[in-house]
Protein backbone atom coordinates (compact mmCIF):
# COMPACT_ATOMS: atom_id res chain seq x y z
CA UNK A 1 0.00 0.00 0.00
CA UNK A 2 2.87 2.32 0.82
CA UNK A 3 4.36 1.71 -2.64
CA UNK A 4 1.29 3.13 -4.43
CA UNK A 5 1.33 6.36 -2.42
CA UNK A 6 4.97 7.07 -3.22
CA UNK A 7 4.61 6.76 -7.04
CA UNK A 8 4.94 9.98 -9.03
CA UNK A 9 4.28 10.68 -12.73
CA UNK A 10 1.64 9.55 -15.22
CA UNK A 11 0.32 6.16 -16.02
CA UNK A 12 0.25 4.86 -19.59
CA UNK A 13 -3.54 5.35 -19.77
CA UNK A 14 -3.26 8.97 -18.69
CA UNK A 15 -0.59 9.64 -21.32
CA UNK A 16 -2.73 8.09 -24.07
CA UNK A 17 -5.73 10.19 -23.03
CA UNK A 18 -3.62 13.37 -23.15
CA UNK A 19 -2.33 12.47 -26.63
CA UNK A 20 -5.88 11.87 -27.88
CA UNK A 21 -7.15 15.19 -26.45
CA UNK A 22 -4.24 17.15 -27.98
CA UNK A 23 -4.74 15.38 -31.34
CA UNK A 24 -8.43 16.27 -31.47
CA UNK A 25 -7.59 19.90 -30.65
CA UNK A 26 -4.85 20.02 -33.29
CA UNK A 27 -7.19 18.63 -35.94
CA UNK A 28 -9.71 21.37 -35.15
CA UNK A 29 -7.09 24.13 -35.41
CA UNK A 30 -5.64 22.74 -38.66
CA UNK A 31 -9.08 22.52 -40.26
CA UNK A 32 -9.57 26.25 -39.59
CA UNK A 33 -6.24 27.00 -41.29
CA UNK A 34 -7.18 24.83 -44.26
CA UNK A 35 -10.45 26.70 -44.79
CA UNK A 36 -8.61 30.00 -44.44
CA UNK A 37 -6.11 29.02 -47.11
CA UNK A 38 -8.88 28.09 -49.53
CA UNK A 39 -10.42 31.53 -49.16
CA UNK A 40 -7.06 33.31 -49.44
CA UNK A 41 -6.92 32.82 -53.23
CA UNK A 42 -10.34 34.37 -53.82
CA UNK A 43 -9.22 38.02 -53.45
CA UNK A 44 -6.41 37.45 -55.93
CA UNK A 45 -8.80 35.96 -58.48
CA UNK A 46 -11.25 38.81 -57.89
CA UNK A 47 -8.50 41.38 -58.47
CA UNK A 48 -7.57 39.65 -61.73
CA UNK A 49 -11.25 39.64 -62.76
CA UNK A 50 -11.61 43.37 -62.01
CA UNK A 51 -8.54 44.15 -64.09
CA UNK A 52 -9.80 41.97 -66.95
CA UNK A 53 -13.19 43.69 -66.75
CA UNK A 54 -11.52 47.10 -67.05
CA UNK A 55 -9.44 45.85 -69.97
CA UNK A 56 -12.49 44.51 -71.78
CA UNK A 57 -14.35 47.78 -71.18
CA UNK A 58 -11.46 49.85 -72.50
CA UNK A 59 -10.69 47.72 -75.55
CA UNK A 60 -14.02 46.25 -76.62
CA UNK A 61 -16.35 49.13 -75.74
CA UNK A 62 -14.61 52.48 -75.40
CA UNK A 63 -11.80 51.70 -77.86
CA UNK A 64 -14.29 50.38 -80.42
CA UNK A 65 -16.41 53.55 -80.14
CA UNK A 66 -13.34 55.76 -80.49
CA UNK A 67 -12.04 53.95 -83.57
CA UNK A 68 -15.25 52.92 -85.37
CA UNK A 69 -17.99 55.15 -83.96
CA UNK A 70 -21.10 54.86 -81.80
CA UNK A 71 -22.85 52.24 -83.96
CA UNK A 72 -19.88 49.85 -83.76
CA UNK A 73 -20.49 49.12 -80.07
CA UNK A 74 -22.69 46.02 -80.01
CA UNK A 75 -23.28 42.90 -77.93
CA UNK A 76 -20.45 40.39 -77.61
CA UNK A 77 -21.26 36.78 -76.72
CA UNK A 78 -19.22 35.03 -74.04
CA UNK A 79 -15.61 34.97 -75.24
CA UNK A 80 -12.58 33.49 -73.47
CA UNK A 81 -9.56 35.65 -72.74
CA UNK A 82 -6.23 34.59 -74.18
CA UNK A 83 -3.56 32.77 -72.15
CA UNK A 84 -2.79 32.90 -69.27
CA UNK A 85 -6.36 33.95 -68.41
CA UNK A 86 -8.22 31.17 -70.23
CA UNK A 87 -10.33 30.42 -67.11
CA UNK A 88 -11.94 33.85 -67.52
CA UNK A 89 -14.43 34.88 -70.18
CA UNK A 90 -16.19 38.16 -70.92
CA UNK A 91 -19.43 39.27 -72.52
CA UNK A 92 -20.77 42.69 -73.46
CA UNK A 93 -24.47 43.54 -73.21
CA UNK A 94 -25.43 46.76 -74.98
CA UNK A 95 -28.81 48.48 -74.63
CA UNK A 96 -29.95 51.64 -76.41
CA UNK A 97 -31.48 54.16 -74.04
CA UNK A 98 -32.78 57.69 -74.27
CA UNK A 99 -31.87 60.63 -72.04
CA UNK A 100 -33.88 59.09 -69.16
CA UNK A 101 -31.47 56.15 -68.87
CA UNK A 102 -31.15 56.77 -65.16
CA UNK A 103 -34.90 56.39 -64.61
CA UNK A 104 -36.64 54.49 -67.38
CA UNK A 105 -35.23 52.72 -70.38
CA UNK A 106 -37.23 53.46 -73.48
CA UNK A 107 -36.57 50.83 -76.09
CA UNK A 108 -33.93 48.16 -75.82
CA UNK A 109 -31.65 46.57 -78.33
CA UNK A 110 -30.50 48.20 -81.53
CA UNK A 111 -30.78 47.85 -85.28
CA UNK A 112 -28.69 45.44 -87.34
CA UNK A 113 -26.23 48.22 -88.18
CA UNK A 114 -25.78 49.07 -84.48
CA UNK A 115 -27.77 52.28 -84.63
CA UNK A 116 -30.28 53.11 -81.93
CA UNK A 117 -32.84 54.91 -84.08
CA UNK A 118 -36.14 53.06 -83.60
CA UNK A 119 -39.62 54.13 -84.60
CA UNK A 120 -38.44 57.58 -85.59
CA UNK A 121 -36.88 58.35 -82.20
CA UNK A 122 -33.14 58.90 -82.09
CA UNK A 123 -31.60 57.43 -78.98
CA UNK A 124 -28.26 59.01 -78.36
CA UNK A 125 -27.02 56.77 -75.56
CA UNK A 126 -25.95 53.17 -75.13
CA UNK A 127 -25.69 51.41 -71.80
CA UNK A 128 -22.83 48.90 -71.98
CA UNK A 129 -22.36 46.21 -69.33
CA UNK A 130 -19.16 44.15 -69.44
CA UNK A 131 -19.29 40.94 -67.41
CA UNK A 132 -16.27 38.77 -66.66
CA UNK A 133 -16.97 35.25 -65.41
CA UNK A 134 -14.77 32.52 -63.99
CA UNK A 135 -15.61 29.11 -62.54
CA UNK A 136 -16.40 30.48 -59.06
CA UNK A 137 -18.06 33.82 -59.83
CA UNK A 138 -18.52 36.87 -62.00
CA UNK A 139 -18.10 40.63 -61.89
CA UNK A 140 -19.60 43.42 -64.02
CA UNK A 141 -18.91 47.02 -64.84
CA UNK A 142 -21.24 49.46 -66.58
CA UNK A 143 -20.75 52.58 -68.65
CA UNK A 144 -22.91 54.91 -70.72
CA UNK A 145 -21.77 55.88 -74.19
CA UNK A 146 -23.01 59.00 -75.95
CA UNK A 147 -23.38 59.45 -79.69
CA UNK A 148 -21.66 62.81 -79.44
Amino acid sequence: MNILNNQKGFSLIEAIIVIIVISVGAIGVLSVFTEGMRGAADPLITIQAVELTQEAMEQRVIGLKMSNGFNAVQDVAATAFSAPFTNFSYSVDVTCVDSNFGNAQVGTGYNADGSCDQTGVARNYKLAVVTVTWPLGSISTTTVLARY
